[in-house]
Parts: C-alpha cells; sequence; structure tokens
C-alpha cells in the first residue's frame, strides 16, 4: 500500500513528504514541494482498522529539569492514520504528565492527543482546462500565463470568442513547366585546305569565317582552283617563226615575217 505517499502539508504549514521502504514508511522535511528532502525518521506499520493504514514512530521526551537523569527520558509517540477511502492523512501525538521529586522524573499519566488533519499537496502544476474548438476555427497560441499553462485566443470572460470571421483561404500560385530549350543544330565542321590550294570560292568563304587573311584570297585564287581560260591563237599572217640560235650569239634572232599580198619586185 503507497496510497499515502506524497507531500502534505501540517495546520502550521510544515510540509512532510512520506515514501514507503519495505516494511518502514520514510518521513521527510522540505521547504517546498519540489525543494529538496531532508529524512527525519523511520515509522513502522501498525495494526489499524479496515480501511486505514497506520504507522507509528516513538522519540524521548528529555525534561529540562534534570536532562541527564535517566528518568526523566520518556518515550512518547507519534501516529500517522491513513484513509483509503476518504485519501485523508492524520497526526495524532502522545502527550505525558511527569512531575519531579528530589532529583527524579515521575510519570503519572499518559494519553493521545486531538488528532490533525494534513492537506495533500500536487507536486507540479496540477494540469490545465481546454475547451473544444470544434466549429469555432483555429485557436491562436497566444504564450503561457504565470501558472505555465497555455492560453488560447479566448474572450475576457474566458469563453471562446465564436464570431470571428474563419481565415481566407488563398488558393496556391500556379508555376507553369519548365520549357526544354530547343537544342541548336550540331556546327559544320570547318575544312582547312592549304593557303596554296584554296579556290576562290573557299578562300572568300575563309576570309568571311576569319580563316584567311584578307590579301590572301585574291592571290590564291590566281594560283589556286581558278580554271584556265583558253588563248585565242596568232594571226596566221602575224606569225613569227623562231629564229635558229647562232652559234656563240647570246640570243635567237627574231625573223620579220614576210608580207602577205605584197608581190616582190620584179627585174626589167
Amino acid at each position: 500500500m503507497t496510497t499515502f505517499e506524497g507531500v502534505w502539508s501540517l495546520p502550521d504549514g510544515a510540509l512532510r513528504a512520506f515514501e514507503r521502504r519495505g516494511e518502514q514508511v520514510a518521513m521527510f522535511r522540505l521547504d517546498a514541494t519540489a525543494a529538496p528532502r531532508t529524512f527525519e525518521r523511520f515509522f513502522e506499520f501498525v495494526p489499524a482498522d479496515a480501511g486505514e493504514v497506520a504507522f507509528v514512530a516513538s522519540e524521548d521526551h528529555v525534561d529540562a529539569r534534570a536532562p541527564e537523569e535517566p528518568s526523566c527520558h520518556v518515550p512518547l509517540r507519534a501516529e500517522y492514520r491513513f484513509d483509503l477511502t476518504t485519501d485523508r492523512l492524520e497526526r495524532r501525538q502522545e502527550r505525558a504528565q511527569i512531575s519531579f521529586d528530589d532529583g527524579h522524573c515521575v510519570l503519572g499519566a499518559r494519553e493521545w492527543g486531538d488528532a490533525v488533519a494534513l492537506h495533500r499537496e500536487r507536486v507540479g502544476d496540477g494540469g490545465s482546462w481546454v475547451e473544444s474548438s470544434a466549429g469555432v476555427g483555429a485557436l491562436e497560441v497566444s504564450g503561457a500565463d504565470q501558472d505555465g499553462a497555455a492560453t488560447s485566443n479566448a474572450s475576457d470572460d474566458g469563453a471562446i470568442a465564436k464570431d470571428a470571421p474563419p481565415p481566407a483561404k488563398v488558393p496556391p500560385a500556379k508555376v507553369p513547366p519548365a520549357r526544354p530549350n530547343p537544342k541548336a543544330p550540331p556546327a559544320k565542321p570547318k575544312i582547312k585546305a592549304p593557303v596554296g590550294q584554296v579556290g576562290a570560292a573557299d578562300a572568300q568563304q575563309q576570309k568571311r569565317n576569319g580563316d584567311l587573311p584578307a590579301g590572301a584570297a585574291a592571290s590564291d585564287a590566281q594560283r589556286g582552283d581558278a580554271p584556265p581560260q583558253a588563248q585565242a591563237p596568232p594571226p596566221a599572217g602575224n606569225q613569227v617563226a623562231p629564229s635558229p640560235k647562232v652559234p656563240g650569239g647570246d640570243a635567237p634572232q627574231a625573223q620579220v615575217p614576210a608580207q602577205q599580198g605584197v608581190n616582190p619586185p620584179t627585174k626589167q
């Protein structure tokens, strides 16, 4: 049975914590519900009525009139009784009537004092109350109050505001699909011919492409692939026959062609 465990406060505000340790109950003293606990003493379980749990501890009372006298050390009990049905914890203390005579303490009577009730202390914030938000729209959390409980979007009297319009729905923006980039046709490879073999058309094309100097186009065209032009034969009457080489001469001498259509003079 451990239902009695927890933190309890006495009528004077003092706090006590109880924990079961096997067949004993450990009692602790503490300054706050969440403060560190200081061990006080162990209590022993004793018989109790049905539906109750009782545990008792004993402590010597030392009479100040003769603290060194053994007869002045009187054990007095303290009992805690817990009701399982009502969750109520009570404490009662034993008291004694002691007289002092000729340096000794004399015990006259012994009885139980009145029972006092303890109050169970809740460790933590104890939770918080919330209300259903069905039909009133979404709630906006505004933060936490001083007790640590979350606060919602509510009016001053605690009721959730029902006249607030719901937030407008914004349709998502439509993004057109990306278009594929058109592929450019593959470039035709450039074939560079040697400068001496470039024709006129190719030279002009290379000149436009920047592959051939401007002055080389005309000369290459003249030396290159231009088709040869046929040369007209000289007139028959004006043909010059080559003259034979003169031995020892430097160059052949040209022969004067004979005039056609003129008769030579006749001897008289």
